[in-house]
């Protein structure tokens, strides 16, 4: 067997602002890591008033009272109009409504909103944790308010915790910085291929490269409301990770020492990383 998953304590994940001109909002997620497996906790996203950009995310099942309009759920419909769409559904007691989108503003304020990170279910990873073979998607709902903004980037940065029990230079922080941006990956887009296997593509850059910028773009119509999503995997093996042309890093060889140099980086992951925080912005052109 390639990795054993061992129990951990949860730990909240915490929650960031940056706001520059375009800069609509700056949010965390953070999940832990020890020996392998993952546990995926809360994300918390916040956002202050920008009157170029809405922006609304997928969250897990949440109740309000969509009766009332003194706190209003999403940034691009009424409580009423969200009420009716697909987005909520009559909760047991009648009254209250479970809702599955949500403001970024509001989902950051509110401590026990968690963001739909779309975690399929494996049998080789347990409940509520994230190991290699996971993989899933993160849903934005984008509208431009006006021509001020024709266009948008959602932008990913990993940001690592070092365990403390472990003595590190800087040539193994960087190491271990490399890593996680190889093995745990987001993309712009996503086909079926098969039962859990999937053709990605528009790779997510955290850094700046030859191979292009950061993030992932598209244009906006002012009044529009588009759907953007960011699918994220962590290949189980090294001959797992999606070839991309455009991709330099992607697999070239199947050798035994590649297959093993990953494995080892799966256990660096676990041994010495023992929080990933992942950074999502969204700005606008």
């Amino acid at each position: 067997m390639k990795k054993m998953l061992f129990s951990e304590k949860k730990i909240m994940s915490i929650s960031m602002i940056a706001v520059c001109t375009f800069l609509l909002v700056m949010g965390t997620v953070a999940w832990f890591t020890r020996n392998a497996p993952v546990r995926l906790t809360q994300m918390n996203l916040r956002t202050d008033s920008i009157e170029v950009l809405y922006v609304d995310v997928k969250i897990l099942p949440y109740q309000v009272d969509l009766n009332q309009e003194d706190t209003v759920y999403s940034e691009m419909m009424s409580n009423a109009q969200l009420r009716d769409s697909g987005f909520a559904e009559l909760a047991e007691d009648g009254v209250h409504y479970d809702i599955t989108r949500m403001s970024l503003g509001l989902a950051g304020a509110m401590e026990d909103v968690d963001i739909d990170m779309g975690q399929q279910e494996l049998n080789s990873i347990e409940e509520d944790k994230l190991g290699p073979g996971a993989y899933g998607q993160v849903v934005f709902y984008i509208k431009s308010v006006n021509t001020m903004a024709t266009s948008y980037r959602l932008h990913i940065q990993p940001e690592l915790t070092f365990a403390e029990t472990h003595v590190m230079d800087d040539e193994l922080r960087a190491e271990l910085r490399e890593l996680a941006a190889d093995h745990i990956r987001f993309y712009g887009t996503r086909e079926d291929a098969g039962v859990n296997s999937f053709i990605y593509g528009s790779r997510i850059r955290y850094e700046e490269t030859e191979n292009g910028p950061t993030g992932i773009a598209g244009s906006l119509t002012p009044g529009v409301e588009e759907e953007v999503v960011a699918y994220w995997c962590w290949p189980y093996e090294y001959t797992y990770i999606p070839l991309d042309t455009e991709d330099v890093s992607a697999p070239v060889s199947t050798t035994s020492y590649d297959i093993e140099s990953y494995d080892l980086g799966d256990t660096k992951i676990g041994n010495y990383i023992p929080e990933i925080k992942f950074h999502f912005a969204v700005t606008g052109d």
